[in-house]
């Protein structure tokens, strides 16, 4: 048995090694020989990555707004948002707000009648509520936003303000879809901004307003310079058709402001950056997105892509060093191949260790096994983990348990079977039960449901005349009950169904069945019982009623019945008996209400 141990576990450990260091030596092979032949293609992927980070990001930037728009458009499409409402608007307008990235400078609505509201950032990056209609003679004001977000003093008011003069607004009317405006300079701050429309239609397809989010380009800078921070890459983004600079890595500025305050734009015959420059004087004249340019500083791989979306066409020129590339492909290289044999050596010592650790359980449990299979039945496996190894010896002494209780206790094993059994059978039977009264019962006032007391009323009918006694039906109806629902609350018309029900169990005998029939409908059956004896219950019922203190939420009510009272006859099915009752009932309403009034006595006049 020694040698099988020790032979079982050369075989795992040689294995292993074998195979480990014939798979390392393949990979370094193949690392060294072919990395020179693969380097051009490993230094396009790493500086496609960095562009289609760049290109990433930008999608991001520029899908916020849009995103925003269509989220929220839904709220004024269907209503849920009044924009007329002051305190309705305020609420959507600083919500969204709230939780829109830095990059949102403001995010308003302009209706088709030329109203302008929204909400901005100012400078002190603070909510400021923004509004042009009537009220404000159609200019622009600007009023501070309040702790609770409803609007507060005036801030600050400028000249007329009509939406629909705004470039951002015309093109998504004109176009009918969600659209971005071309850049244009801001018209309070000086900054480059763009907008984000989204136009509104109502059912019938006509134009409600447009939605616009409002973005300022000066935040793209920044979100460029985060991407290639750690490429040692620049980057650029121009407008295609007019070439004006949109945003850049290198601190350049996008536009200029003059004496008089107006802003011009950078076009790309005026950027300084010699590189991008080139890049974009070849990108004109043949197209090519992919190129080396050899530089004093060496070789740079230069990437231009175009991105359309939503009305934007921009470009955006990436460029990369390639011996900043390469020296990182280079060092990767020799780190993982010095991980790699590093890793050999750790796992083979780890291996040599865990392997011995992985069998010793196996063993142990074969000799537990050999002298539980020779007689010694309170042999057990020591489980200490909760592994494969683990659950086989879980498994084995789960075996040696259940062999020993058929061996040593098969008659108490039998005892408790039977016992668990009946216990089982009892908790059916008490479900079943349950079951059966919840069938029958209303679960509100807890009284029998409109099916039992039809089931208990037509018995009653087939073995009339045989041993069974007339009996009398009484409907009772809530008076002025849907007044206490509408007036109080349907919580207190509950309270008066339920506290009504409790009136009545009270008041009729232990053969009488009292039933929920439907709303403030119950209906009473009175076996064995003279018309006498059925007035005299129902005048109880009654009173009873009428006499009640109902409290809900501290208010006191007050709540009355008509009752009608209807006899049996042989020969009437059910349905005449019950409209009987009915006819007594509403015979009841009709004379005043809170009262108890008998079929047959209206019959007889």
């Amino acid at each position: 048995m020694e040698t099988y141990q020790r032979s079982m576990k050369n075989q795992i450990r040689y294995l292993f090694i074998i195979l480990m260091t014939m798979m390392v030596a393949v990979v370094s092979f193949i690392a060294f020989y072919y990395w020179k032949l693969s380097i051009d293609d490993m230094v396009m992927k790493i500086q496609e990555e960095a562009n289609t980070a760049i290109l990433h990001e930008i999608e991001n930037f520029i899908t916020t707004p849009l995103d925003m728009n269509e989220r929220n458009s839904l709220f004024i499409k269907s209503g849920l948002v009044d924009i007329n409402n002051a305190d309705n608007r305020e609420d959507f307008f600083s919500s969204v707000m709230q939780t829109a990235p830095r990059n949102v400078y403001s995010f308003s609505y302009g209706t088709r009648m030329g109203e302008y509201y929204g909400v901005r950032r100012n400078h002190e990056n603070q909510l400021e509520f923004m509004k042009s209609d009537k009220t404000t003679q159609g200019h622009s004001k600007y009023y501070a936003a309040n702790d609770d977000f409803s609007e507060g003093e005036l801030r600050l008011t400028l000249g007329a303000f009509d939406p629909r003069t705004r470039s951002w607004y015309q093109l998504a009317e004109q176009t009918h879809k969600p659209i971005f405006s071309p850049v244009y300079k801001h018209f309070i701050m000086h900054d480059l901004a763009l907008s984000a429309s989204y136009p509104i239609y109502n059912v019938t397809g006509d134009l409600m307003g447009v939605m616009g989010t409002h973005i300022l380009l000066s935040e793209m800078n920044q979100k460029l310079k985060e991407v290639v921070r750690d490429k040692n890459a620049i980057a650029y983004i121009v407008e295609k058709n007019s070439g004006e600079l949109v945003a850049n890595t290198e601190d350049e500025s996008n536009f200029v402001v003059d004496q008089a305050g107006t802003i011009d734009r950078i076009d790309s015959m005026q950027i300084k950056n010699k590189i991008i420059h080139t890049a974009l004087e070849n990108y004109h004249e043949d197209e090519k997105p992919e190129f080396m340019e050899d530089t004093t500083k060496g070789q740079w791989y230069i990437k231009i892509s175009e991105l359309k979306k939503n009305g934007l066409n921009w470009l955006i020129i990436m460029a990369m060093p390639e011996d900043h590339s390469i020296v990182e492909l280079k060092q990767s290289i020799i780190f993982s191949v010095f991980l790699s044999v590093l890793t050999i050596i750790i796992a083979i010592v780890i291996w040599t260790k865990k392997i011995d650790q992985y069998l010793r359980p196996i063993y142990e449990l074969i000799s537990i096994t050999e002298e539980y299979g020779l007689g010694d039945f309170s042999k057990r496996a020591n489980i200490s983990k909760r592994d494969e190894v683990g659950k086989l010896g879980s498994a084995f002494n789960k075996m040696a348990e259940e062999l020993e209780v058929l061996i040593n206790h098969l008659e108490n094993k039998v005892v408790e079977r039977t016992q668990e059994l009946e216990r089982r059978n009892t908790e059916l039977a008490k479900a079943k039960e349950q079951m059966e009264l919840s069938a029958q019962t209303d679960f509100l006032t807890g009284l029998y449901n409109r099916k039992f007391i039809i089931q208990q009323i037509e018995t009653e009918i087939e073995n009339f005349g045989t041993k069974y006694d007339g009996f009398a039906i009484v409907m009772m109806d809530l008076d002025y009950f849907k007044k206490i629902n509408d007036e109080y609350g349907h919580d207190c018309g509950d309270l008066v169904l339920k506290d009504t029900a409790m009136i009545m169990q009270q008041v009729v005998r232990k053969q009488d069945c009292v039933s929920r029939w439907g709303g403030e409908e119950f209906l009473v059956f009175l076996p064995k019982t003279t018309l006498i004896q059925a007035i005299e219950i129902a005048e109880l019922l009654r009173s009873g009623i009428e006499e009640h203190a109902f409290v809900c939420k501290k208010t006191p009510l007050k709540a009355t019945m008509t009752l009608g009272i209807a006899m049996y006859k042989d020969g009437l099915s059910l349905d005449e008996v019950i409209k009987n009752a009915d006819i007594a009932v509403y015979k009841g309403k009709k004379n005043g209400r809170n009262q108890v009034c008998c079929f047959e006595q209206l019959a007889e006049h």
